[in-house]
This record gives structure tokens, C-alpha cells and sequence, in this order.
């Protein structure tokens, strides 16, 4: 019976064969020989094998011991791995100035993680005095090495009214760089740059296709602006058809704005068959999330009585919570009703 069960574990890739492990068992020995010596590789191999458990037991205390030791050998990986359980409180109590401290000794070696960590570390304040010019520093030096992430949070920084390093340009550059690369978030955002012209010339059709790559990858921000292009005729001829396409699309990923427009869409049918039931559920969807443009749609078809039975304390409860979010024609029939 244990037999059939390994099969089957090692089938899906769940479990090491015999042999597998054997030889695991085998690197561990060699390893722990060799780092009791002092050897820097094997340390930092034998801080790994326990940190996942590979050949021996997970034990978070002795992969930071063994990683810390390779760390002070001067490894970079080591240094690094040090640094984030410091980070984290991983096999050690946590240390926001010890984790800076190897975190930078990594990034100094350039460390391309350690560097994006680090950045962060300067931005926030851990460890170290804030700074946002060697936040960026850190970030820069990570990008340029080519990390994906180093590059998107660099676009944002760059476009953050509130930095005082803010260069649409670079925020473009650095977007861009992301964007090419598949990164949905930085595709996008470099759609939104294309669209307000930030930082580049205005161009609806490039700003349409960032939006359809993000889309693609299921980037709801992304199906939704679609949706405003095709309803709006902002680069393609306007459609309400894929206009609602895009917006449910991004409502069934749970996009509020979205579930709005599909309600109205389906409220009033454009495009669609005109249906109060399914109105009334995407409306009240995007309410529970709140959004008041649908709770005030959805006071509407409560005092009415379309999509549902009739309920004017519960219209007046939905224009409330519109109201106290500042909704002017939801505070007009508060008013209204209350009287």
C-alpha cells in the first residue's frame, strides 16, 4: 500500500524517488563535512537544505546559522538570505538594522535582488535613516541589471507627484522597459501614459494595445479602460459591443467601476437585451464594494421596484450610503424621502 502511494505521489511530482532522496541524503553529508570545515559554498548550500528541507529536516534555526556563516565569508546569495530572515524573523528574532546591514553588503556586491530589497529598505525607513535618493540609487542599479520589478516600482517612483525625483520621462523609460518585458502592472500603467500623454506623446492606438496585453493577462484596470476606449472612441471606432465585452470582463474579476457599467448597460440595454434582474445583481454587487454611483442605481431600482419587490426603506438605505459619500442626486432624494 506505501508502495502504490509513492507511485502515485511521484507521479505528480510530490514526492523524491528513492534514489532521489538517497542522493539528497548524501549531498547533505558532504555539505555539513565540508562547511564544519569552513567552506563558504557548502555553508551557504547547507543553509539552503535546511531552509527547505532537502536531505534533512527543515530547521529555519540552523539554515540561518549556516547561512550566516557563508554570509560572513563574504557570499552575496548568503548575505542576501541573511539579510530577509533578519527581515522577516526567520530562524533568528527579527533586526531591521542587522537585515540592512546584510542586505546592503549583498547589493554592494551587486546582488540584483539585494538591490531591490535595499532600495525599499532606504524608502521605508528600515533599518536605515529614509532616503529617497538612494532608494532610487539602489532601485536604478537593480533595473539596470534587468529586474522586472526594479523596473515597474522605478516607473512608479518616477511618476509620483510627491517625490521630489519625479521625471515623467523617466517614469516612462522605466515603465516601458517593464511593460515590454510582460510585467501586466507596468503594461498597464504604460497604456495610461499613452492615453494622457505622460511622458510620451498621446497615441489612443499604443495606449489601446499596453491596455489589451494587460487585458490579456487578466489585468481587470486594464479590461476596464478597454471598455471606456471602445464606449468613448478613443483610438477605435466607438462600439458598445466590445465596450461591454471589456467591462464584463473586468466586472467578473471584480472591477466595482466595471460592475457598475454592466449593470447600466444592462439597465438601460445597450448592446444587451435589456434585463432589470441581472442590472439589479451587478449593481448590487459594485454597491457591497462601495460604490456609490451603483448604490445610488441600486436605491433607484429598489423605489422603483424593477429587478426587485419594491422597498423604499431600502432605496432610502442605498441613497444614504451614496449620500455620505458625497453623491449629489443620492442627498437629493434622501432628502426626498425622508420628508
Amino acid at each position: 500500500m506505501l508502495g502504490k502511494l509513492l507511485a502515485v505521489l511521484m507521479a505528480f511530482g510530490l514526492a523524491l524517488s528513492p534514489i532521489g532522496a538517497m542522493a539528497q541524503e548524501a549531498d547533505f553529508t558532504k555539505a555539513k563535512a565540508l562547511a564544519d570545515k569552513g567552506d563558504a559554498k557548502a555553508q551557504l548550500k547547507l543553509g539552503e537544505m535546511y531552509a527547505y528541507g532537502l536531505g534533512v529536516g527543515h530547521d529555519s534555526v540552523k539554515a540561518f546559522k549556516y547561512l550566516k556563516m557563508a554570509a560572513d565569508q563574504g557570499l552575496a546569495d548568503a548575505q542576501h538570505m541573511t539579510g530577509s530572515r533578519y527581515s522577516i524573523g526567520e530562524g533568528v528574532a527579527k533586526n531591521a538594522a542587522k537585515a540592512f546591514k546584510y542586505t546592503k553588503m549583498a547589493a554592494d556586491q551587486g546582488h540584483v535582488r539585494a538591490q531591490y530589497d535595499l532600495g525599499f529598505m532606504y524608502d521605508d525607513g528600515r533599518g536605515v535613516v529614509k532616503n529617497e535618493a538612494m532608494a532610487i540609487k539602489y532601485l536604478k542599479m537593480s533595473a539596470d541589471q534587468g529586474n522586472i520589478d526594479a523596473q515597474f516600482i522605478l516607473g512608479i517612483f518616477y511618476a509620483d507627484n510627491d517625490r521630489q525625483a519625479k521625471n515623467n520621462a523617466l517614469a516612462f523609460q522605466y515603465t516601458k522597459m517593464a511593460a515590454d518585458k510582460g510585467h501586466s502592472e507596468a503594461q498597464y500603467g504604460l497604456g495610461n501614459m499613452y492615453r494622457l500623454g505622460l511622458g510620451v506623446d498621446q497615441d489612443y492606438a499604443k495606449a489601446i494595445y499596453y491596455y489589451q496585453l494587460a487585458a490579456d493577462q487578466g489585468d481587470a484596470q486594464s479590461q476596464y479602460n478597454l471598455g471606456l476606449m471602445y464606449a468613448n472612441g478613443f483610438g477605435v471606432d466607438r462600439d458598445d459591443a466590445p465596450a461591454f465585452a471589456y467591462y464584463k470582463l473586468a466586472a467578473d474579476d471584480g472591477h466595482a467601476e466595471a460592475m457598475n457599467m454592466v449593470g447600466l448597460y444592462y439597465f438601460i440595454g445597450i448592446s444587451v437585451r435589456q434585463n432589470n434582474d441581472l442590472a439589479f445583481t451587478y449593481f448590487s454587487m459594485a454597491a457591497e464594494d462601495g460604490h456609490a454611483d451603483a448604490q445610488y442605481n441600486l436605491g433607484k431600482m429598489y423605489e422603483a421596484g424593477k429587478g426587485t419587490v419594491k422597498d423604499v426603506a431600502m432605496a432610502l438605505s442605498y441613497y444614504k450610503m451614496a449620500a455620505d459619500q458625497g453623491h449629489k442626486d443620492a442627498q437629493e432624494k434622501v432628502e426626498t424621502l425622508s420628508k
